[in-house]
């Protein structure tokens, strides 16, 4: 397996959890989720892993893998009542990570999953602010083609 800068840091920050004394199955699903790792994110899960659990943070398991652009992985999780609109200690949901990291595919997935499009995070943008600050014109698009007329 390949790891990608921000999968290496996820792996140091679970590392940095495990020196504490803190790692936990539910870690263990942060690292499966961010890294990819299908098969291990399916054990945890029939395991009990708590599938909305949180990092320092406040980062779930979805939000990693949104973040890293891991579709089935996104698919999976919320398969198992991952909340699409958890936000962590930012107020970022997964929507808004994925439009942060301009991950085309997971917004949609989470558009279609009825991610709140018009939540507002702790710096008062919404995943729309945040593509039309950023340019991501085709994030934009898609969010504006499946807002709410009454949202």
């Amino acid at each position: 397996m390949v790891l990608n800068p921000r999968s290496i840091a996820i792996v140091i920050a679970l590392g940095c959890l495990l020196s504490a004394g803190v790692y936990s199955q539910d870690a263990s699903l942060h690292l499966a989720s961010g890294t990819n790792d299908k098969a291990r994110v399916e054990l945890l899960l029939k395991a009990g892993a708590n599938v909305n659990g949180t990092m320092p943070g406040g980062m779930t398991p979805l939000m990693l893998a949104a973040q890293s652009g891991h579709s089935e992985i996104v698919k999976i999780l919320l398969d198992n009542k991952a909340r699409v609109d958890q936000t962590d200690n930012k107020g970022n949901t997964a929507l808004m990570i994925a439009v942060l990291s301009k991950r085309v595919n997971v917004v949609k997935q989470l558009v279609t999953r009825n991610a709140d499009m018009n939540r507002k995070n702790g710096s008062g943008l919404s995943a729309m602010d945040i593509a039309r600050l950023r340019g991501f014109t085709e994030i934009e698009d898609i969010l504006k083609n499946n807002a709410d007329p009454n949202g």
